[in-house]
């Protein structure tokens, strides 16, 4: 069992989501950062979907059994605290390094210092209920995480799940374990508008439908994420409203669609987003590019870049590798 001592922000559980559960009308859910999430199975050598936690804020934790965590995403001081004859000894440590933990251990999170948010993995996972096939826990509906959509919070503990390691021959990935490895941070600005990230984005959905004007203010101006974005989907601020169209059909939603409503003011949708909705669209952000753009803090500037859906492809399968 592991023991969340403290949070800041509520912990969700988080997996591969349930990307076939749409037609039912249940949210496909699962990570915010893919990238983040894929990487620290793949650092405990388990299945890139095994469940995890997303963590937003400063939190702590009580093992109370051995096991093996790897932390990923945004840039945070990481500890563990030993009691070793009677004496509190505290190590730390970096993100995308393996860390083994045995029971009695606390291991903290410090401040974010890059980013927004990190994905924890544990050796195993979290053996939580399954809910179409997926731990991922939403509020909203009332289902999944530790019951009824409920994430974790401080005082409450949870289970891990068997560790299975795949690719690798042996229990437990110790001969990596508390390896130093240099932080390669995931949101980095690309060329153009100098400390401007480039956040890519399909015109698709409604967008030969929205005016010139409205397409032109859409990829020339400066834009960043509202405080009030949520696992449901990113709220952008722009300075100047994008001129919405008249749409009164509802329509599927993709994960990274971005919604143009009345007010103008861009909505990008998340994991936990509505299955449906009948704002206009004007293109989707691929999940390479939201990964990005849901590490950006407010206070950070971006600009919208269109690519086709050849050179989206590309460059999912080049973030992959």
């Amino acid at each position: 069992m592991i023991e969340c001592t403290l949070t800041q922000s509520p912990i969700f559980i988080i997996d591969g989501g349930r990307r076939h559960a749409g037609a039912s009308g249940v949210s496909e859910s699962g990570p915010m950062d893919r990238t983040a999430f894929r990487l620290v199975n793949q650092l405990l050598h388990q299945d890139v979907y095994t469940s995890a936690l997303e963590v937003m804020g400063e939190c702590s934790f009580v093992a109370h059994i051995p096991m093996t965590i790897a932390v990923s995403g945004g840039n945070a001081a990481i500890a563990v605290t030993t009691m070793t004859n009677n004496t509190l000894n505290t190590n730390s440590y970096k993100p995308n390094q393996v860390i083994n933990i045995i029971a009695g251990d606390r291991f903290s999170i410090g401040r974010l210092q890059q980013g927004m948010r990190l994905v924890v993995g544990i050796a195993g996972g979290i053996d939580a209920p399954l809910f179409f096939d997926s731990r991922c826990g939403i509020i909203r509906e009332k289902f999944g995480g530790l019951g009824q959509g409920k994430p974790i919070l401080s005082g409450d503990s949870f289970a891990i799940g068997c560790y299975q390691p795949v690719g690798n021959e042996g229990d437990m990935p110790s001969h990596y374990s508390n390896q130093s490895s240099e932080y390669q941070p995931i949101i980095s600005p690309n060329t153009g508008i100098a400390g401007v990230t480039e956040i890519d984005f399909v015109p698709n959905y409604q967008h030969a439908q929205f005016s010139l004007y409205a397409r032109y203010l859409f990829t020339s101006q400066l834009m960043q994420v509202s405080q009030q974005s949520n696992r449901m989907g990113m709220r952008i601020h722009s300075s100047l409203a994008i001129p919405s169209i008249v749409k009164h059909e509802s329509q599927a939603l993709a994960l990274g669609v971005v919604q143009i409503p009345p007010n103008g003011q861009p909505i990008v949708m998340g994991p936990d987003r509505q299955t449906h909705g009948g704002y206009p669209v004007i293109g989707t952000v691929p999940e390479y590019a939201l990964d990005k753009l849901v590490q950006l803090t407010p206070n950070e500037s971006f600009i919208f870049v269109p690519v086709n859906i050849e050179m989206a492809i590309a460059k999912y399968w080049m973030n992959l590798r």
